[in-house]
């Protein structure tokens, strides 16, 4: 298979295995499109549930950090499992199948158990179990599907999904919070089962760029541990680089979308249904620019494009912080959607594209591993600098992350390897 002799290069005059499934892309999208409808309101609305059980912001974010610490232990091993999976529904699709299920259910029980913090606490891990036993298959899906030179565009479509999936929380789903909290739970439990139906539908079972296993091919255990020691290998410091950026741009964002809603309400004077749907802006932009972002990263490469991306999320963040004008802090809120989709859209690509055929899974798998820590220190992050700054010390905070990310994304870009350069041990 021919790939570009790096990551980053540019896709001008880059070897293309065959046509660009478009309309294929568009229906797989689906599954970020059900996935991020229902985590968006899971992180807009919890830390409102819980705000009526508990005052410490400190204390709310940790315990918003619950799904990331499911993930981190989850999302690897069932990556590496779906790479080395030999089933008539092909790799992936088995864990979309068990897994859409419960995690719909166990979303559409959290208003019900949201009068007792202990059940509410019980009902949000149970969900974020069932969620993440499938979202690395889900998300791999676009690569086994998308020749190494031309997945910036593919992630550029499958974004535009996810960013429809989150307009709809903060669009629709906010104001129906406001009418009956039950509403936004039952509409994103069953937005998750028809999107999941959707993809089943549309996957290929024998992928074109995922090796499926064979007799040779070892089952044992998912030996993610190996497939970290790896990552201590002095070839694949760039790698190694490019995950930890990640990790800390997604401190950023994590704090950001999960305590927002609290700084509308204690900062802006809002509702909390009002303090939710103002964050359709940063998605709005973020939909109408994603197609662009996956054309700009194939043009000026992905590392480039995301460094770009982050250094303008930094300076608009911090600008943010003395805006109380409601159409000022919309249009800062519009810029930073865009910026955000110049680096999220590449991400993704970034990684896969160190895997190879064999080890698409996998390497997504560790993009989650790296960007759900960066997720569970994020939210305890900006709410312990709430905490302690008061609530107007949010967009400050979350702006600190995106910095370090940019200047660690920098380091990453003079070692990156060839796209194969990566491999589980």
């Amino acid at each position: 298979m021919s790939v570009p002799s790096r990551p980053d290069a540019p896709g001008r005059g880059a070897v293309v295995d065959g046509p660009f499934p478009r309309a294929q892309v568009w229906w797989l999208g689906s599954a970020l499109l059900g996935i991020l409808l229902v985590m968006s309101a899971y992180e807009a609305f919890l830390p409102l549930l819980y705000l009526e059980h508990l005052d410490s912001r400190f204390l709310i974010g940790l315990l918003m950090s619950t799904d990331n610490v499911v993930g981190i232990v989850l999302i690897p091993l069932v990556g590496l499992w779906s790479d080395r999976l030999s089933h008539p529904l092909g790799q992936r699709l088995p864990f979309l199948i068990v897994g859409a299920p419960l995690a719909a259910a166990a979303f559409l029980a959290i208003p019900l158990a949201a009068d007792v913090l202990w059940t509410l606490i019980a009902v949000e891990v149970l969900f974020t179990l069932a969620i993440h036993a499938y979202r690395s298959p889900a998300m791999s899906l676009m690569p086994d599907h998308v020749a190494p030179a031309q997945r910036s565009r593919g992630s550029g479509i499958v974004n535009v999904m996810g960013g429809v999936g989150t307009l709809v929380t903060f669009a629709v789903l906010g104001p129906l919070f406001d009418v009956d909290r039950r509403w936004p739970f039952r509409v994103g439990a069953l937005v998750l089962l028809v999107t999941t139906a959707v993809v089943v539908w549309r996957a290929d079972r024998r992928p074109p760029y995922a090796d499926m296993p064979d007799a040779t091919r070892p089952r044992g255990r998912p030996a993610v541990g190996g497939a970290l020691r790896t990552l201590r290998d002095p070839d694949h410091r760039g790698g190694v680089l490019a995950l930890l950026s990640m990790l800390l741009f997604y401190v950023g964002s994590a704090g950001l979308v999960s305590l927002f809603p609290v700084y509308g309400v204690t900062v802006l004077g809002l509702s909390e249904g009002r303090a939710v749907t103002v964050l359709s802006a940063f998605i709005v932009a973020f939909v109408a620019t994603t197609l662009l972002a996956g054309v700009v990263g194939v043009r000026f490469g992905k590392v480039r494009t995301m460094r770009g991306g982050l250094v303008v999320l930094a300076v608009l963040l911090t600008g943010a912080a003395s805006v109380r004008s409601m159409p000022a802090l919309i249009g800062l809120l519009a810029v930073a959607g865009f910026a955000w989709s110049l680096a999220i859209v590449q991400a993704l690509p970034l990684v896969a594209d160190l895997g190879g055929r064999t080890s698409i899974g996998l390497l997504v798998g560790l993009y989650y591993l790296f960007t759900m820590l960066g997720q569970l220190l994020g939210t305890p992050f900006v709410g312990a600098a709430m905490d302690l700054l008061g609530d107007t010390a949010m967009f400050p905070a979350a702006a600190v992350p995106y910095v370090l990310a940019a200047a660690v994304l920098t380091r990453a870009r003079r070692h990156l390897p060839a796209p194969e350069g990566l491999r589980a041990a």
